[in-house]
């Protein structure tokens, strides 16, 4: 294939420069043609006939082909995107869970993980909130980064980086002898926020003229840190990894199975995509650890802590599981509490009886 550029202000128009791509090599090249995702951005020389062995001028351009049958079914890809990287930071936010299935008979240890598919780092956990019930939420107001993320992706062969985010939901083990299970897990694609947090930096060299893309929220629910800044949250319900339904009521139909039945936990989250170059000029800090953007610590139960070390914090967890365990028990409570009155006053009436010579009942 032949591309000559011509002047057409230097009267019937005069070729200032031609360059030639062989196609047959590419078409026939598997890797260029089959496993290349995204074709890269070539810079080629102009050569004149009239000026041999001189570069007369660059050429900027994208070539890809396809069969015409395949040519109607193919997206046409954005040239804007197509050859150039950006290095984006994601901030993930765990604000709450509900509805949280119990998997140790009352309560779980819950904890969550979040991990970018295919981009082979380790998965990212949040702490671990103690003793959840299925009545009260598990709180966490826990912040997660993903920093120096490249995009597009810098592997063009590699099209199983879409940018997906697997949340899962795990139980701990109280004594941590026992691995985890897994209570719920879910997929969420996030690669419309990478490609418009592109497109409305792109060309941007100033941090304070770049923009953060934040996911839409729900009915404009937002949560708020220490400063007063304002984030918007949305809840997604997770399934549990197995199949719809929990262990003990499987549901293994195809989608479209009833989210309602079977969710396992609703999930509170925000997400946001912003230039690396704005990250570091608004720093923000992981967990909920003391730093700028600092969230609010959750408002958590009483947690379990160590005796020696920590005395005031695990008195608060005997007194509070004490507590939780009464209330849980009030029925068989209240019967004891009623057979130890009649049995008091039938001691005492006899007692008394054998000193004062009270009469008989």
């Amino acid at each position: 294939m032949g591309l000559k550029i011509n002047n057409p202000f230097a009267g019937e128009g005069v070729d200032v420069g031609e360059t030639v791509i062989d196609l047959e090599d590419r078409w026939f090249c598997k890797e260029w043609r089959e496993e290349t995702i995204f074709k890269p951005r070539e810079v080629r020389d102009l050569y004149n006939a009239k000026k041999p062995g001189i570069s007369v001028g660059k050429l900027q351009l994208f070539v890809d082909a396809v069969t015409m049958v395949e040519s109607e079914d193919v997206k046409i890809k954005n040239i804007n995107i197509s050859g150039r990287q950006m290095p984006l930071e994601m901030r993930l936010i765990v604000w709450n869970l509900k509805q949280v299935s119990p998997k140790e008979g009352w309560t779980s240890n819950v904890r969550v993980t979040a991990e970018l598919v295919g981009w082979g780092s380790r998965a990212k956990e949040t702490d671990t909130d103690m003793g959840v019930k299925q009545a009260r939420n598990a709180m966490f107001n826990y912040r997660i980064k993903y920093k120096g993320i490249k995009y597009p992706s810098p592997d063009p062969t590699f099209p199983a980086k879409d940018f997906l985010l697997r949340v899962t939901v795990w139980s701990d083990d109280f004594l941590g002898i026992q691995p985890p299970q897994a209570i719920a897990q879910g997929l969420l694609p996030l690669g419309e926020m990478f490609t418009e947090c592109f497109q409305r930096n792109l060309g941007k060299p100033s941090p304070d003229d770049m923009e953060i893309v934040d996911m839409k929220g729900q009915n404009d629910a937002k949560e708020a840190d220490e400063e007063g800044l304002k984030y918007p949250t949305k809840w997604f319900k997770l399934c549990h990894p197995g199949g719809p339904g929990c262990r003990n009521n499987k549901d293994f139909r195809r989608p479209g199975y009833d989210f309602e039945r079977n969710n396992q936990c609703q999930i509170q989250l925000t997400v946001q995509v912003m230039p690396r170059a704005k990250a570091k000029a608004v720093p923000a800090s992981l967990g909920f650890r003391a730093g700028p953007a600092k969230l609010k610590n959750p408002n958590r139960p009483p947690q379990p802590a160590n005796p020696i070390f920590a005395p005031d914090q695990c008195a608060a967890y005997i007194v509070y599981t004490c507590k939780e365990c009464c209330l849980r028990f009030r029925p068989c409570c209240i019967c004891i509490c009623c057979i130890l009155i009649v049995v008091i006053f039938f001691v005492g009436y006899f007692y008394l009886k054998d000193i004062l010579g009270l009469p008989p009942l």
